[in-house]
């Protein structure tokens, strides 16, 4: 994405909440940035081994090759192999407004040290695999960002209820996406945002990272989600822990 369309994106982040531009993104004209997005751990391991791999950017989702694995974060998953042979591990995760698929290859083989040799009287020990026990895992959404933006600054909740208010009737309501961003813009400038100033700052990040070039359908999603975080805040809910 070229500067000038940085730049215009910024814009309408600012004009979709009805204050100033607060992102933080750096724009220069000779350079482009681009946000890697990788998994990283080990190529190689043994059987009944546990790995773990790490996957950078936000909103992570996992494709394994085994059932044996636990899924600690969305960015962080720990698994083991029952059988020699070549597994690809493949996730998907988004990075400065950029998704990407990745694939990452583990080569498995037997561990050396646990291969008897028998003597005349002795039965060799079948391999026991760990497998890890399975946990539930908490999947975030926006509104558990925001909720948790309102409650590290104490934003007033009266605001926090008009301005939730006015994201889930544009969601509800627009038809366009420039209808959608227009809706929220007028609501939100009749509102005294005093306090709130930091979490509409990183809701425009969040817009600008994950929203650039999607369809209506997503911002909908997005704005209703938003709304939500804003009105449990308001109504004193308890969000889910990362």
């Amino acid at each position: 994405m070229n500067s000038k369309n940085i730049a215009a994106l910024l814009l309408m982040v600012a004009t979709a909440l009805g204050g100033p531009v607060a992102v933080d993104h750096a724009l220069n004209v000779n350079e482009e940035v681009v946000a890697a997005i990788a998994i990283d751990g080990p190529t190689e391991a043994v059987v009944g081994e546990l790995v773990v791999l790490d996957l950078s950017g936000s909103r992570g989702s996992w494709l394994m090759p085994t059932t044996d694995y636990l899924e600690v974060t969305s960015n962080r998953v720990v698994l083991t192999f029952r059988k020699n042979g070549t597994y690809e591990v493949v996730a998907s995760a988004n990075a400065g407004g950029n998704s990407a698929i990745v694939k990452h290859v583990i080569e498995v083989g037997k561990d050396p040290t646990s291969v008897l040799v028998p003597n005349d009287n002795t039965v060799p020990t079948p391999d026991v695999v760990p497998v890890p026990t399975p946990e539930p895992v908490v999947v975030r959404t926006y509104a558990d960002d925001v909720y948790d933006w309102c409650r590290e600054e104490n934003a007033p909740k009266a605001t926090c209820k008009t301005l939730g208010d006015n994201f889930i009737d544009a969601a509800t309501n627009a038809n366009s996406i420039d209808d959608l961003l227009s809706r929220v813009a007028t609501a939100n400038r009749k509102v005294n945002q005093k306090g709130v100033e930091r979490v509409l700052g990183q809701i425009q990040q969040l817009l600008f990272d994950n929203l650039s070039d999607k369809d209506l359908e997503a911002h909908r999603c997005a704005f209703s989600e938003i709304g939500d975080g804003l009105v449990k805040w308001s109504d004193g809910a308890v969000g889910s822990q990362r």
